[in-house]
């Protein structure tokens, strides 16, 4: 009797870190899919969906295990033939576990390893956006505070906002002097 406490309460500890390893990789994989990714990452982010499905789907089976291991354990109380049925079934849901619970440091390695990419992927064509807009013409801008610039061209575009050539010289415009349209489009605030 005082074995299958002890196994309930391993199974409660396995249960929590599939579903912890879940929550990991759902997180990663909601983050990933904001921009998306080349036919590569692409497929990638499709075998992580397909992994977190999975995980999912062995999470409601462990819990499902579990729930017939605490009926099991109930009945078993009466006879002795059913204290054999309830050690099988708690044998084939602690292999299950154990096999479920081999799969979650590569599970996790292949996360660190997309996460990593997609940063870096991120940071190459932020770097892209902003270096192709340099000699754009944009014709006349209109800042948040009113300023109006003529003949404006992009010079540089930086962290900060970016510097034009126009009508009268150069200037430097503070991104949070520009509109909601170059914000997005340079990602100023989007981290």
């Amino acid at each position: 009797m005082k074995g299958i406490s002890d196994e309930h309460g391993i199974l409660g500890i396995l249960f929590g870190l599939v579903l912890l390893v879940l929550l990991g990789v759902t997180m990663g994989v909601l983050k990933d899919h904001r921009l998306g990714f080349s036919s590569r990452r692409s497929i990638n982010l499709k075998d992580i969906e397909t992994d977190a499905a999975y995980l999912a789907g062995l999470s409601r089976e462990v819990e499902q295990l579990t729930s017939k291991e605490e009926s099991l354990r109930k009945v078993s109380q009466a006879t002795a033939n059913d204290w054999d049925v309830s050690r099988q079934r708690l044998a084939e849901t602690e292999s299950a576990l154990r096999e479920k619970k081999m799969q979650v440091p590569q599970l996790d390695s292949e996360l660190a390893l997309l996460v990593k990419e997609y940063a870096t992927y991120r940071q190459l064509q932020l770097e892209s956006v902003r270096n192709a807009a340099v000699g754009e013409e944009i014709g006349i801008l209109t800042t948040n505070s009113g300023r109006v610039y003529e003949k404006a061209v992009i010079k540089m575009v930086t962290d900060k906002g970016m510097e034009i050539s126009h009508q009268h010289g150069l200037s430097r415009i503070d991104a949070n002097n520009l509109g909601p349209a170059w914000h997005t489009r340079f990602r100023w605030h989007d981290k």
